[in-house]
């Protein structure tokens, strides 16, 4: 082969490295240039703590792979801003005494939806120190203005199906049911005293005044004992929904 011919094979073989070349830029630039696909949002619900078991002090509160709340104690909520800790899925529950997260007392596993809001309660079960876990699920609705949502739940442990009755003596809810959370009443926001009687009218309970907000949404928990019992008396605790959102 002579020389030029060498040179003349030698310059198509150029021209295609050359070709190939300018056609693996081309498809690098063109590539960067396409949206890079994100990862999906992970998926969460909220859930929220509530002690109401007398008989028990001070808890421990932990979710299985995903948060621990130490002394928590009765009455109090836990929770509330805390929906990134629980993603969706299967999610178990536990309570302990305080400082011995060997032994749990009380387990509840929750199947957590997606934009789903739950209330887990610590109730009693008897004067012993042996709480249950109860599981609701909250309401995403908002009251209109000037309304407001409210939904009673029964967590004491010897208190009989009770009414719950409005200042003016008119009926609220009717035979509510230990560890029983009713749908969510809508009321006029202001200022009630409630009452709680059994169901043959016997006082039971008449709650220290309360005003309920226009737009708000708010669980009322009665918990403590009607005497059976040495813990706590017989209550009731208002906890605001809003602070959910």
């Amino acid at each position: 082969m002579t020389v030029s011919t060498y040179f003349y094979f030698s310059r198509r073989m150029f021209s295609a490295v050359v070709a190939t070349l300018s056609l693996a830029a081309f498809t690098v630039i063109s590539g960067c240039d396409q949206p890079a696909v994100a990862p999906p949002e992970p998926t969460s619900g909220n859930v929220r703590f509530i002690h109401t078991a007398a008989s028990a002090g001070i808890l421990d509160f932990t979710v299985l792979s995903g948060g621990l709340y130490v002394d928590v104690f009765f009455g109090t909520t836990y929770g509330q801003q805390f929906s990134a800790l629980f993603s969706t899925g299967s999610r178990n529950f536990r309570v302990y005494l305080p400082s011995s997260l060997t032994t749990w007392i009380a387990e509840a596993v929750l199947n957590i939806e997606e934009n789903k809001r739950y209330t887990l309660l610590a109730t009693d079960q008897d004067a012993a120190v042996s709480p249950t876990l109860f599981i609701t699920t909250d309401t995403l609705a908002k009251p209109l203005t000037g309304k407001v949502f409210v939904r009673f739940i029964h967590a004491s442990a010897d208190a009989p199906a009770m009414n719950i009755l409005k200042t003016d003596g008119s009926p609220v809810i009717s035979n509510l049911n230990r560890l029983e959370a009713r749908e969510y009443v809508t009321l006029d926001a202001g200022t009630y005293t409630f009452k709680a009687t059994d169901t043959a009218s016997a006082t039971l309970l008449t709650f220290n005044p309360y005003t309920f907000l226009s737009g708000y949404i708010y669980t009322v928990v009665l918990s403590g004992t009607t005497g059976s019992f040495s813990y706590s008396a017989l209550n009731a605790a208002v906890y605001i929904e809003r602070g959910l959102e």
